[in-house]
């Protein structure tokens, strides 16, 4: 990482330093079964401070248990967290708006984030891109950091798959949860969303590390890349190459697989299970 950015070695400091803090907001929220893991807010949130961001914002909110966890970690403080969520009139949003009634550091935006982050982002602001997915995902991260966002992140980058892969071409100064070292630190926060879903009547296939749909997986988890700014956030051949696949890649067959992770994200329980099962193929 570039100066300015923060290391490991700083980030894990950071967090034992906040380990009671985060614990506590955890322990004041209930799991759902499509939400972030816990070790990846808790990193996400340690990014904020530590590259002194006072505005949060969650782009992709679904049912609201992620925001709800960042709200109560920075309850108390000058941080106030803007989420977005592109589905007004779903039963996630119905969810959601229940479980944040109470957050008063919580503002609740609908529509798309393409259009709405980059006029509410700035030099102080840490992004949480968990919607839209993919080539879009990317693409908002790089306009972000061509700006002034110290920091995006991008969740669902697992290892050994091609967004991944595209991601460590892309950004020059990055970060990801399935490092060993951010596990080692941070997985432990994890175990109690384990055993809750492992033993929850609906479960299909096991939840842990290192599993992905059930199966062995090269990454500790769905896993959030964190990508930074300084002299060089990106390489500019990479973009161009990249921005001029996006322009040959639109067309019927792109336009449905956005229309399947929004409804991974965003639909009912077997819309979801479908659109995650062809998802795992595509992707």
């Amino acid at each position: 990482m570039s100066s300015g950015n923060p290391d490991l070695e700083t980030v894990v400091e950071h967090a034992r330093e906040h380990s009671d803090r985060f614990q506590r907001a955890v322990d004041e929220t209930s799991p759902d079964r499509y939400m972030m893991w816990y070790s990846e807010l808790f990193l996400f949130a340690s990014l904020c401070e530590l590259t002194d961001c006072d505005q949060v914002i969650e782009s992709g909110r679904a049912r609201g248990v992620s925001t709800l966890v960042l709200s109560k970690y920075f309850e108390g403080s000058d941080t106030n967290i803007i989420s977005i969520d592109n589905r007004p009139h779903s039963e996630d949003a119905e969810y959601a708006e229940e479980r944040l009634a109470d957050a008063d550091n919580v503002t609740l935006q609908y529509g798309d984030s393409r259009e709405i982050v980059p006029g509410n982002a700035g030099p102080k602001t840490g992004v949480l891109i968990d919607g839209p997915k993919g080539n879009a995902a990317l693409r908002l991260g790089l306009d972000l950091l061509g700006d002034e966002v110290p920091f995006v992140a991008v969740h669902d980058l697992h290892r050994d798959t091609f967004y991944r892969d595209l991601s460590e071409l892309l950004f020059e100064h990055r970060l990801y949860t399935d490092d060993e070292t951010i596990v080692d630190e941070f997985g432990r926060y994890d175990e109690p969303y384990f055993e809750w879903y492992n033993s929850a009547p609906e479960t299909e296939v096991e939840a842990g590390p290192y599993l992905k749909g059930g199966e062995r997986s090269n990454s500790y988890g769905p896993t959030l890349g964190a990508f930074f700014n300084g002299i060089a956030p990106y390489d500019d051949r990479v973009r161009r190459n990249f921005e001029a696949y996006i322009r040959d890649q639109r067309g019927p067959l792109s336009d449905f697989g956005d229309r399947l992770r929004a409804r991974r994200a965003s639909g009912g329980p077997v819309a979801r299970r479908v659109a995650d099962f062809v998802l795992s193929l595509w992707e």
